[in-house]
């Protein structure tokens, strides 16, 4: 959990960012040429899987997640595309598809750390995904008042 609170304001800036751009944060430069840090890559590969069918934890901006999805001890750029998984992956959990606006960075995840826990969980209960799509709702609703 520690990952999110040091990092509450990357998730707001991260969902403001990409609801703003369509594609993503101007600061990441996810092309073909890119990839994520040889390091990072180990350390996710490593992170064993928690079998556990209840999530752990729940955020507006990346939904329902589990402990072994996120790291302490990898890069900012690497903690930014899992922030972005995290986000596309809420989408998918509430739509059952990749979003179009983030086909993009949910390809280059899967093409640099396919071993990443979180693409083993694309599927929720269907009380989780009412939660989230509940959540989404008040959060467009208090929205559309400003």
């Amino acid at each position: 959990m520690a990952l999110f609170h040091h990092h509450a304001l990357s998730i707001e800036w991260l969902s403001f960012s990409l609801h703003k751009f369509g594609e993503g944060p101007v600061m990441i430069n996810y092309t073909d040429n890119n990839s994520i840090d040889l390091q990072d890559k180990m350390t996710i590969k490593s992170k064993p899987f928690n079998m556990e069918s209840n999530f752990e934890n729940i955020s507006y901006d990346t939904g329902i997640f589990w402990k072994d999805e996120i790291f302490e001890d990898i890069t900012e750029e690497t903690n930014t595309i899992i922030l972005l998984l995290l986000l596309t992956r809420k989408y998918i959990h509430i739509s059952r598809s990749v979003p179009k606006k983030y086909k993009k960075i949910w390809e280059f995840g899967l093409r640099e750390i396919p071993e990443w826990n979180g693409f083993k969980r694309l599927t929720i209960k269907e009380e989780d995904r009412d939660m989230l799509i509940n959540m989404e709702k008040i959060y467009s609703d208090s929205q559309s008042e400003y």
